[in-house]
């Protein structure tokens, strides 16, 4: 019997066995001998570090190797019963990103970094080597942004640490707004018409009026998830369910009334609407035959109760995300799972070959963008999910931009010293290419 048992592995030739299991609060490091049909214990355990999430181990050439979930590896020393480094990733940790014309902007851990080049403006040529541009962020620590309009980028705090929002422009380089008067972390967070509107962890709604630097709305309850403008007037907020009550509610903006909204869910964590096309979406979670399963829904506009059951992935994904294409609003792109990405047309699903964990998805055009763990970013052609280009940035700022389809990369001067690739298990010589 194990305690919460995290990870297993066994060597099938020595028959030594790794664990990792719970142990109060903190993650042993276990190795066993399997004589005998029972586990003995044959090294003292080894306490990880609790900034360390471990996700794989192996034994090879008398090493206990454990990688983790940003792609370095560690070699336990069991004398000591320590983790020490093996190989350590080396790449910019990034946030999130924005994409305005041919400009790719990243938030990452020493500041924001934009990044010009044709191929970011949907014509997937390499006609010139990219612009790199470092600018101070002025947000501490690690920053959500998003495009507001031309040259202007919305950031907010995605920590625990400070709770603050800013508007940048881009081309001047200047911050245009500061607000910072929230008393916990920002859980979600739009922007409409001049408008910002957020909600805290602890449930406080706002909305922040730009050009009055003033709060014209504020609403606070307890377990919200996420919110949405329906309309002029109205919000939808997402939430968990109460005693079997729906997980949703609409709040009038004027008169701060509250509505339930229908829904057999019992948690609401994703909701979005397209105004201008009278369609609204929402993802949840539901209990069904005793196993939970993610749920997108399509709302009837003016009956936000009548839905439509879209998508169902059979697990568990908060993380989940959907995007609407402006273009095209039949079409609707998903994240589900780890590195599940869809794209919805009526009842016509696409899966995009995608073998990278994904944290979060952007749509520009006839381009989608995918921010994965490993920190790369993936460039797929939206209509057909082809993966076009591999993007990685380095923490010395080398940079390497990997075509698909070919044995070339274009990088800056050095980068091929932290490239390694495979393609169907074999090592893959890239070599340099120029732009045309």
């Amino acid at each position: 019997q194990f305690s919460d048992l995290k990870q297993f592995y066994q060597n099938r030739v020595s028959g030594h066995a790794l664990t990792i299991e719970r142990a109060n609060r903190n993650y042993l490091l276990k190795k066993w001998s399997t004589d005998g049909n029972s586990f003995q214990e044959i090294e003292n355990a080894i306490s990880l570090p609790s900034d360390i999430e471990i996700t794989s181990l192996v034994e090879a050439g008398g090493l206990t190797l454990a990688g983790d979930t940003m792609g370095s590896i560690y070699k336990a020393n069991w004398e000591t019963t320590t983790l020490e480094p093996f190989s350590i990733d080396c790449t910019k940790k990034i946030s999130d990103l924005s994409i305005s014309g041919n400009t790719l902007t990243l938030s990452g851990e020493d500041g924001l970094l934009s990044i010009e080049a044709a191929f970011f403006g949907n014509n997937l040529s390499t006609i010139s080597d990219p612009i790199f541009l470092k600018r101070e962020n002025p947000i501490v620590g690690e920053t959500g942004i998003m495009e507001i309009d031309d040259n202007r980028i919305l950031l907010w705090s995605d920590n625990n640490m400070s709770f603050s929002i800013a508007i940048l422009n881009t081309e001047t380089n200047e911050t245009e707004y500061e607000y910072s008067d929230f008393s916990s972390p920002i859980q979600d967070i739009s922007y409409e018409n001049g408008k910002i509107i957020t909600l805290e962890k602890n449930g406080t709604i706002k909305i922040i009026d730009i050009e009055e630097d003033s709060e014209i709305f504020t609403y606070s309850a307890i377990g919200l998830q996420d919110i949405s403008m329906v309309d002029d007037t109205t919000l939808f907020a997402g939430r968990s369910s109460t005693a079997g009550k729906s997980p949703a509610i609409t709040i009038n903006i004027n008169t701060k009334e509250t509505l339930r909204v229908q829904d057999d869910r019992f948690l609401i964590f994703d909701s979005m609407a397209v105004e201008k096309n009278n369609q609204f979406y929402s993802l949840g979670l539901v209990n069904e035959e005793e196993k939970t399963k993610t749920i997108l829904k399509s709302h009837n506009y003016n009956d936000l109760n009548d839905t439509t059951t879209l998508v169902i992935y059979n697990g568990e994904d908060i993380n989940a995300q959907v995007l609407i294409d402006t273009k095209d609003s039949r079409t609707i792109y998903a994240k589900l799972g780890t590195s599940g990405i869809y794209k919805i047309t009526g009842r016509n699903v696409t899966k995009y070959s995608n073998n990278k964990p994904v944290k979060k998805i952007y749509l520009d055009g006839s381009i989608l963008y995918a921010l994965n763990e490993d920190n790369s970013i993936s460039l797929f052609k939206a209509s057909s999910g082809q993966l076009l280009y591999t993007i990685h940035i380095f923490k010395d700022d080398a940079w390497a931009l990997i075509p698909a389809s070919s044995d070339s990369y274009f990088g800056s001067e050095g980068v091929e010293e932290n490239i390694l690739s495979y393609r169907n298990n074999r090592r893959i010589a890239l070599a340099p290419a120029n732009f045309r």
